[in-house]
């Protein structure tokens, strides 16, 4: 395979796709540099591959060798939530094992009712005891449960679903394996729904947190992260998307279709109760819970708390429709913008108050899960606006998100404090991953189907070539594009077939006629939120490819 700077410097140097267009070459010198904004991008996801690298983990356990991470250089365990999100950056860096060992490990050492564990970890019980009282330990492995959430079983799901789509089609090793994770997987989220569906709601509770986190009001120690008579039962938002989430990504690979039917209807009945019990409309946004037990005092005002991880996924995964994404998206900058904050990535506006929670890491304000800024969750509503149409806003804030992070010093940190700072693990791998994907999938608008890699460039501008490796699925890809005058001329060089390649028009310009008898290669027009984008089939078209996209002629300044 050619190294990617030899692919880098072809793609620059390819010639246009012939019948793509037949305008002339605008009189406009093209522009050949990158703006800012994505050179700190570009700074930022440098840094993704070494965040990995120190939190990678290759042990040999009862299930044969496994290959994981943890989720940062202050958490030696695997953790399956973080582990979900890592999927898409560890396949970019690793072999498929990095993908299904480690989750192979977390179901062989499932409870006996079948629920899953938090994490797992190779090593004596006692190595983990002072933050985990209630480790147990198998064969060498360690493990214990956050028994507060419920989302470990929609995170396992998840991560096979993305496994199975990054790896694509051809994907024919071990099938036997994979048939046996996913019946497991489908039997763990029947468990869930088993122990935690409240029968007059149908929506799944948990013990009372902070939205997606872990940690309880009740105690100032770790007894905070597990649920016991005295924690409160709540219907959270965060693990209601997260089991919608896993139903339907589920009903797309289960193999029967009696069971694919029943999967479908479980997922389209539960993202329906969701939109009716937690959408406020006068507010703009899905409410963080529902009390089934009385809360403790500080509580009574969660209505008006944008709970930022759960309407993030809400917004990511479909729960949302358009009306209330865009709602949402409109919501998160204004409270940005109130709170004077960097960024958008905190988890709570408003935290609560102070001694609210009374474990340390949560007492105050602006503090861990208390209204920390998570680029975990941050970087998932930056997404959800790069895949639902808002990109120039999408980019806004992915810059906003990169700047902090360069300002704050080497590493991605875990989180980051009201003024900037960084705090926690300096090597956090689920932010890494985050980010990741806001760039691959939200900002290069890479995805993948059985008919090829889908390509949809959303920066507005040019881009440089951009090198992604797709270690897991053998192939790498380079997307690379020029806006000059009234052409858009998009490229990509790689190794697979390329379905169809589009960029998000610039604001305030409109495409050329697509109905000209010139344009040999079919090319099509969406509309998506505020998003105009212009795609070829390149279905059938030779690799590697160019296309030019004509634009109308930029309107006159005035006088």
């Amino acid at each position: 395979m050619r190294p990617a700077r030899s692919l880098a410097a072809a793609v620059a140097a390819l010639p246009l796709l012939g019948g793509c267009s037949v305008a002339k070459t605008p009189k406009q010198p093209t522009t050949v540099h990158e703006s800012a904004s994505i050179q700190r991008a570009r700074q930022v996801f440098a840094r993704i591959a070494p965040t990995l690298a120190r939190n990678h983990k290759t042990f040999e356990g009862p299930t044969g060798a496994i290959s994981g991470f943890g989720a940062g250089d202050a958490y030696p365990q695997i953790w399956l939530r973080d582990s979900s999100w890592i999927v898409d950056a560890a396949a970019a860096y690793y072999p498929r094992e990095a993908l299904t060992s480690w989750l192979d490990l977390h179901l062989a050492n499932a409870e006996e009712g079948g629920r899953l564990r938090d994490w797992v970890a190779k090593g004596a019980a006692d190595n983990f005891r002072e933050w985990a009282p209630r480790v147990q330990q198998k064969d060498g492995i360690s493990f214990d449960t956050n028994s507060n959430e419920s989302d470990q079983e929609p995170s396992a799901a998840l991560a096979h679903c993305r496994t199975e789509r990054l790896l694509g089609p051809e994907t024919g090793f071990d099938l036997d394996a994979r048939r046996l994770r996913l019946n497991k997987l489908i039997s763990a989220l029947d468990a869930l729904i088993r122990d935690r569906a409240d029968p007059k709601t149908g929506l799944i509770w948990s013990g009372l947190t902070a939205d997606w986190g872990d940690v309880s009001p009740l105690y100032p120690d770790q007894r905070a992260i597990y649920r016991d008579a005295r924690t409160p039962r709540t219907i959270s938002l965060y693990s209601n998307v997260m089991a919608y989430a896993a139903l339907d990504c589920l009903s797309t690979l289960a193999g029967s279709k009696a069971r694919q039917d029943e999967l479908t209807a479980q997922s389209t009945r539960l993202r329906k109760r969701i939109r009716s019990a937690f959408w406020m409309e006068d507010r703009g946004f899905f409410r963080i819970r529902l009390a089934l037990d009385a809360a403790p005092p500080g509580f009574s005002d969660d209505g008006e708390r944008f709970a930022l991880g759960g309407n993030a996924l809400a917004a990511l995964f479909g729960v949302a429709d358009d009306a209330q994404a865009a709602a949402i998206f409109k919501t998160a900058e204004r409270l940005r913008v109130a709170q004077n904050l960097d960024t958008i990535s905190a988890t709570l506006l408003p935290p609560y108050a102070s001694g609210v929670f009374q474990h340390p890491t949560m007492r105050e304000p602006f503090q861990y899960q208390n209204g920390g800024e998570w680029d975990w969750f941050g970087a998932a509503l930056v997404l959800a606006e790069f895949e639902r149409g808002f990109s120039e806003s999408a980019r806004v804030h992915l810059d906003q998100i990169a700047s902090r992070i360069l300002a704050a010093g080497p590493g991605l940190h875990e989180w980051y404090g009201q003024d900037g700072s960084p705090k926690g693990s300096s090597a956090y791998a689920a932010a890494a991953a985050a980010y990741y994907n806001v760039m691959v999938k939200g900002l290069l608008g890479v995805s993948r189907s059985s008919a090829g890699y889908r390509v949809v460039i959303r920066t507005g501008e040019t881009l440089l070539p951009f090198t992604l490796e797709l270690r897991a699925a053998g192939h790498r890809l380079v997307i690379s594009q020029s806006v000059s005058g009234n052409v858009i001329e998009a490229r990509v060089l790689g190794h697979g077939p390329i379905a169809s390649l589009c960029s998000v028009i610039p604001e305030g310009r409109t495409p050329a006629d697509l109905t000209a008898p010139d344009l040999a290669m079919p090319q099509t027009i969406q509309r998506l939120g505020a998003d105009t984008i212009i795609c070829a089939d390149t279905s059938r078209a030779p690799q590697p490819l160019a296309v030019r996209f004509v634009l109308s002629s930029p309107p006159k300044p005035r006088n």
